[in-house]
C-alpha cells in the first residue's frame, strides 16, 4: 500500500478519486487531476464524523447527493456509473432516515459508504453545472461548498430535468 486515506468528512468522496481541489492564497479553487491521488486503501470510520453538527451534516449530504445525481446524468456516464450513483443515493436516503431518530454508528457508516461510492461515480463521470455554479458562488459570496450546493441544486436539476427529459431525473 502506497497511499491510504482516512476521510474525516462524508461528503467529498476525494478519498475515492484522482481529483483534488486546493485553494490558493487568493481563495481561488484550483483542480488537480492525477491518478496518483487515488489511494490504494480508504478507511471509512463512521466514528470520525459523529460530532458533526446537523447543519454541516446536511451540507455534506448535499455534496454526496450532488456527486451522485450529476454523475448519473453526465454525458460521460454509463450503466455502471448510473448504478453506482443510484446505490449512493439509496444509501444516503437510508442514512438520512435513520439519523432522524438516532445518529447511530450504522447510519453514519451508510453515510460514509454513500459518500465513498458517490466519489467513485463523480471521479469517472465528473460533476456538472450544480458544482460549477456552487464553486463560483463560494468565492463570490464566501459560502461553504455545501451551502452553495444547497442554494443551486434544486433549480439546476429541475431545469435539466425539463430540458433533457432523462429517466434518471425521475429517480
Amino acid at each position: 500500500i502506497k497511499l491510504a486515506c482516512i476521510p474525516t468528512t462524508p461528503g467529498t468522496g476525494s478519498h475515492a478519486s484522482p481529483i483534488a481541489v486546493i485553494k490558493n492564497d487568493n481563495d481561488v479553487k484550483i483542480p488537480y487531476v492525477n491518478s496518483c491521488l487515488t489511494p490504494d486503501l480508504a478507511i471509512l470510520d463512521p466514528m470520525l464524523i459523529e460530532g458533526i453538527n446537523e447543519p454541516l451534516m446536511a451540507e455534506f449530504m448535499a455534496d454526496i447527493f450532488a456527486h451522485a445525481a450529476e454523475s448519473s446524468v453526465s454525458k460521460l456516464s454509463n450503466a455502471y456509473i448510473k448504478q453506482i450513483a443510484k446505490s449512493s443515493m439509496e444509501l444516503l436516503l437510508e442514512a438520512a432516515n435513520e439519523m432522524k431518530s438516532s445518529r447511530n454508528a450504522k447510519a453514519l457508516e451508510k453515510l460514509m459508504f454513500a459518500g465513498h461510492i458517490a466519489g467513485m461515480a463523480q471521479s469517472n463521470a465528473f460533476v456538472g453545472c450544480c458544482h460549477a455554479l456552487a464553486h463560483a458562488l463560494e468565492g463570490k459570496l464566501r459560502l461553504r461548498h455545501g451551502q452553495a450546493l444547497l442554494s443551486v441544486i434544486k433549480p439546476c436539476l429541475e431545469w435539466h430535468r425539463h430540458k433533457l427529459k432523462l429517466k434518471e431525473y425521475d429517480y
